[in-house]
């Protein structure tokens, strides 16, 4: 059996992000992963099933999803039921798929408001990206371009601080001051409870890196990317 060395996995992991962020640059006209052969089969079944998809995509995962509904627009699936789909430091140019969603897949559905009236809801495209997200937005100013990494506009976070690693900073909610269980009881970072309460690392984390203005100001969400006019 061959074992890989360390300097042939990074190979080979580089050389499959290149290939997927090409494919992704040229429309998804390059032979599939498997990934994205399945995200156009999930598609194609959400469609014919009457589902509707809320995405989340991280990093390279952004890159599967754009390459995906790229493929699957030019081969005939339109109006894949995506309601939202939310990128996280992703390696897809977001503004890029926004538009696609819109001007290409063209999906619309009725949503109905609290005033008993119905309307008309499009597709959203939703992106949080740190200013130091090295595949989201990299802090290399001569880098900072769809045809490498994302290239996205930063939304939130510490500004100047090259070495910072946010890639895997994003947070769906203010993290709590001390550590709980599920049912409010005070744990240790093992998950065991304990009888005095323990500070929360993740919230001096979130805080280091997301400077947030209030004790409920979370800018590490995504917000939304609207389509192009053109």
């Amino acid at each position: 059996m061959k074992v890989l060395k360390l300097e042939e996995i990074t190979a080979l992991l580089v050389s499959g992000a290149l290939y997927d962020k090409t494919n992704d640059l040229v429309g998804g006209r390059l032979p599939l992963t498997s990934a994205e052969k399945m995200n156009i089969k999930i598609y194609d079944y959400a469609k014919q099933n009457n589902y509707q998809l809320d995405l989340s995509n991280h990093s390279r995962g952004g890159i599967t999803a754009s390459v995906a509904l790229q493929r699957a627009n030019r081969e005939g699936l339109i109006g894949i039921p995506i309601r939202q789909s939310r990128f996280f430091g992703t390696a897809t140019h977001v503004q890029d798929y926004a538009d696609q969603l819109a001007k290409v897949n063209k999906y619309t559905y009725t949503v109905n408001n609290e005033d008993g009236t119905t309307s008309q809801q499009d597709s959203q495209a939703l992106l949080a990206v740190h200013y130091t997200d090295f595949v989201g937005r990299t802090p290399l100013l001569g880098l900072r371009s769809k045809y490498i990494v994302g290239g996205n506009k930063p939304t939130g976070g510490v500004e100047d601080k090259w070495f910072l690693y946010s890639h895997s900073s994003y947070f769906g909610k203010v993290p709590e001051e001390y550590l709980k269980d599920e049912e409010g009881y005070n744990i240790d970072q093992n998950g065991n409870r304990v009888s005095k309460a323990v500070e929360n690392p993740y919230l001096e984390d979130f805080d280091e890196k997301w400077d947030p203005k209030g004790i409920k100001d979370n800018p590490s969400l995504p917000i939304l990317i609207k389509p192009n006019k053109n």
